[in-house]
């Protein structure tokens, strides 16, 4: 095998083996952020249980960025050799692959299998979702609710729910609006309408990305974590308007019909009960923006700047400590 196959293998293995780490000291800390608390919005335990489902991914980034840069600088002449100074412990790097321990290739082989895997089946769930949500729409009437395009569907099932990464929408189903007051209707809509205004859809699109770098299972409770701030979130920002009172009916309403849901924006995504309860127990709902993508987007920027000034440190640091594994 190559010195270059040899080290991308080396790079997945070591993404995996921090991914793996990282993945439920970060649900640990998302459940605890997201936990209900005096005073804290829901829409900020929402950003704070979205903030640390990315935690797996960014560390194993890091690690492997750290671990990558000296041997991109030394292919581009920019340095030298740094393994000339380090012949007491293996080598993770372009120029020495045979160095590489025969494990650390075999974990990242079969990462590589995995993350294909997994990312090939999330895609061809997002596929033929997107394919059933134009067909409903293809059926049904355009309308315009609380400032984002509509649609209602024709006949069965009861469904309601926001979708779109860029093209933000909601999709209903006159089944349901039919079982609703108009009331609860109005309430129903304006809660998928706070889903599309905090931009949630794209938020469980990156949930979905940053979750290849962790267990399944660590990902699904890191999406659960969210989703159950989110909807305590969008449940809040509906009864601004339309008041706590109407909002409870319509989770109620839902909950006995059974509503059929999309992309995990579900209006009764958590406990019933629960949702309820945070709205008519809570003395004056605590509503907050959602900011989280907003820091979202400044995290690879600073894990970049990190890399770059920490680079060296953190490739010695990993074959260090593979030499003391090996």
């Amino acid at each position: 095998m190559s010195p270059e196959s040899t080290f991308v293998l080396a790079c997945a293995g070591l993404a995996a083996i921090v991914g793996g780490v990282a993945g439920p000291l970060a649900v640990r800390l998302a459940r605890r952020v997201s936990a209900p608390a005096p005073g804290r919005a829901a829409s900020t335990r929402a950003d704070a249980a979205f903030l640390s489902a990315l935690i797996p991914a960014l560390a194993a980034l890091g690690v492997v960025g750290g671990t990558l840069m000296p041997s991109v600088l030394t292919a581009a002449g920019l340095v030298a050799d740094h393994c000339d100074d380090h012949g007491h412990h293996v080598h993770v790097c372009l120029a020495h692959g045979a160095t590489t321990p025969g494990w650390l290739a075999a974990l990242g082989a079969v990462a590589l299998a995995v993350y294909a895997t997994r990312a090939g089946l999330r895609l061809a769930d997002v596929i033929r979702g997107a394919r059933a949500t134009r067909a409903l729409e293809r059926l049904g009437v355009r309308e315009t609710h609380a400032g984002f395009p509509a649609t209602r569907v024709p006949g069965a099932p009861r469904l309601c729910f926001a979708t779109g990464v860029f093209r933000r929408r909601i999709v209903y189903s006159a089944a349901l609006a039919d079982h609703l007051s108009a009331s609860e209707l109005s309430a129903a809509l304006a809660h998928e309408a706070a889903h599309l205004r905090r931009r949630d859809p794209l938020v469980l699109a990156i949930l979905s990305v940053a979750g290849l770098f962790a267990w399944p299972s660590v990902a699904r409770a890191s999406r659960a974590l969210f989703l159950a701030a989110a909807e305590e979130a969008c449940d809040a920002e509906a009864a601004v308007t339309h008041g706590p009172e109407a909002v409870a009916r319509a989770l109620v309403a839902a909950a006995r019909l059974q509503l059929s849901v999309a992309n995990g924006l579900s209006l009764t995504g958590r406990t019933l009960t629960a949702r309820v309860s945070a709205l008519v127990t809570t003395d004056g709902l605590c509503v907050a923006p959602a900011r989280g993508l907003v820091h979202a987007w400044v995290l690879p920027s600073a894990l970049g700047v990190a890399v770059a000034l920490f680079g060296a440190e953190v490739h010695h640091a990993v074959e260090t400590v593979l030499s003391l594994i090996d």
